[in-house]
């Protein structure tokens, strides 16, 4: 009989300067598929990064500066060896 142990890797990150603020969110590898399989549409990405950007801070976010957010989130996670499917 064959068997695996997962072994879960350690969480890698992108680290987001806000000001005088740091946030960290989650590269791709290291979500659940249906975390994943949120980030099709502009609402499900919000929705992410939101999760880790305090209210305080995402609600004075300008749109420009979440594009900047997942342009870095994209080459992060390409780096890192997934490829988002942009």
């Amino acid at each position: 009989m064959a068997e695996i142990t997962l072994r879960k890797p350690e969480a890698k990150v992108l680290t987001v300067n806000i000001g005088n603020d740091k946030v960290n969110i989650p590269l791709g590898a290291s979500l659940t598929l249906e975390e994943y399989a949120s980030l099709s549409t502009y609402e499900g990405t919000i929705a992410f990064y939101n999760k880790y950007i305090p209210e305080d801070i995402a609600k004075n976010l300008t749109f420009d500066e979440y594009n900047q957010i997942t342009a870095a989130w994209v080459e992060a996670t390409k780096k890192a060896g997934i490829d988002s499917g942009e």
